[in-house]
């Protein structure tokens, strides 16, 4: 890495690995900083019951799956129901099948192109365009 890049990430704020955004959202971190990613890929829990919303899955690193179990344990809830995918980039799809790992349970992924992700996957799931 440049030394401008390290420069520039030093100066930005630290964020913590999960953070309460508001009553009924969570934010996750990715755990992947770098070059594009800044801190790294902000993930996303929503709701309140026990099944909650992920928005993107980052990119599949190992430690990510369970930061998300503490997370959404920690916050009342026992699983993710629905994935919603933003966009195609790898930080945001990558982790598709370790979420589907992790919660194997009827979990359905809204996305509007397809990834070549999904083809790791350890189980057919509804993928639904939108």
């Amino acid at each position: 890495m440049s030394r401008a890049f390290l420069v520039v990430m030093e100066g930005l704020a630290k964020l913590p690995a999960v953070a309460k955004l508001s009553p009924r959202v969570l934010r996750v971190m990715g755990l992947n900083p770098g070059r594009f990613t800044l801190q790294g890929t902000c993930t996303y829990v929503v709701g309140t019951g026990a099944r909650r919303l992920l928005v993107d899955t980052g990119d599949g690193v190992p430690a990510y799956p369970d930061l998300l179990r503490r997370a959404l344990a920690d916050d009342g809830a026992e699983a993710v129901s629905d994935i919603l995918i933003t966009h195609r980039h790898h930080d945001h799809v990558g982790g598709i099948a370790d979420v589907l790992k992790l919660y194997p349970r009827s979990v359905r992924i809204f996305m509007k192109y397809s990834v070549k992700t999904l083809a790791t996957c350890p189980r057919p799931f509804p993928v639904f365009r939108i």
